[in-house]
């Protein structure tokens, strides 16, 4: 799914809601697909979100609300923590849970007790190589590991577990060519759990996908590139595995369709969470979707012209005799279905992939 909601798995909750506080950032990436803009949420709009969310979801649901931005940490601790509060004393039939995500820039001790206090000490962190830069000329990325670093050192050093999320770039994919030097990397720096986003032609990355954007083949390629790697990784790494999603929930998906279980059953973007359970809320309202559909203001995007049912109806009607097709709802709205490739936007060549390398595949 779009921008992972911390350490929490798609089980843990009904619904998830983007909680869009500031469109600010204190970053400037290449593949960003929220640009920055001064669109800031106030604790008028907090207060709605009790009744907002009462208006799809049903009483006693869990629903995790994803703080988000923009950077999150821009709106500052203390208004941060009123919004939670508004939130968490709304009187309310709902169960609330709390994820953010952060870049991890503006950390200190004062956000690691936040953290502590709200997110159990789990929250969602991104990184990516190369392309994040701390100034509008992007000519420091040697900065921005510096800082970066630091502050993650810090984080975990406060008790904190960051789920590390990347952006499957081309940039990334060539970075990491060779698998061990990606879980390398995350054991040196204590990560334990880490997640791929796939990224979507929306935002900046629209401009710079040149650079950065792979099709739908080479997602394929180099995804299943990757998960062999990882397989093999923590069969010689016992005491130093990693957790990498979406490998983990493939695999899960990927053993149930294997065991005959007859009933949807997909994970993250291949789920189709996103018709009905997925959410954003923004300082202009509410809309059905994950943030990364909310935030595009393409007017002809097919998810804007067509209810999500509609296009994911559209969209499954070439799959009736593919044989993950109960796994696999096509992903996200935001990839084209076919492209020129040869492949779909569902990674049919990564699943079966996953189907002949899956070490506990019987």
């Amino acid at each position: 799914m779009n921008v992972q909601a911390s350490s929490y798995s798609q089980n843990d909750f009904d619904h998830l809601v983007y909680v869009r506080l500031t469109e600010a950032c204190n970053l400037h990436c290449e593949h960003c697909f929220i640009p920055a803009t001064p669109k800031q949420m106030s604790i008028n709009d907090f207060k709605k979100i009790p009744q907002i969310v009462q208006s799809f979801a049903s009483p006693n649901d869990n629903v995790l609300l994803q703080w988000h931005g923009g950077e999150p940490t821009i709106f500052g601790v203390k208004r941060l923590t009123d919004a939670i509060e508004t939130i968490q004393s709304s009187n309310v039939p709902i169960h609330w849970k709390h994820g953010i995500q952060t870049n991890l820039i503006n950390y200190n001790a004062d956000w690691g007790d936040l953290f502590s206090t709200y997110f159990n000490r789990q929250i969602g962190v991104s990184w990516d190589p190369d392309i994040r830069f701390l100034n509008s000329k992007k000519s420091d990325v040697v900065a921005y590991e510096n800082k970066f670093q630091h502050n993650l050192k810090s984080l975990i050093a406060d008790g904190v577990e960051p789920t590390l999320v990347m952006t499957g770039t081309r940039v990334f994919f060539e970075k990491f060519k060779h698998p061990f030097k990606l879980f390398e990397w995350l054991v040196d720096h204590d990560i334990k759990l880490a997640h791929i986003e796939r990224l979507t032609k929306t935002g900046h990355a629209i401009n710079n996908w040149h650079k950065l954007g792979v099709d739908n083949a080479e997602y394929s390629r180099y995804m299943s590139r990757l998960y062999r790697g990882y397989i093999q990784w923590n069969q010689n790494n016992t005491d130093n595995q990693v957790s990498l999603s979406p490998f983990d929930g493939l695999q899960r998906s990927v053993s149930v369709l294997k065991n005959g279980i007859h009933k949807q059953a997909g994970y993250g973007c291949w789920s189709g969470g996103c018709d009905n359970r997925f959410h954003t809320i923004d300082a202009t309202g509410y809309q059905l979707g994950c943030t990364a559909l909310t935030s595009n203001d393409d007017s002809s995007a097919p998810w804007v012209q067509l209810n999500y049912n509609e296009l994911r109806v559209q969209r499954k009607a070439p799959c009736q005799h593919c044989e993950f097709q109960k796994i696999c709802s096509t992903g996200c709205f935001a990839t084209s279905y076919e492209d020129a490739s040869g492949e779909c936007s569902g990674a049919k060549n990564l699943f079966k992939t996953i189907e002949q390398n899956y070490p506990n595949n019987e």
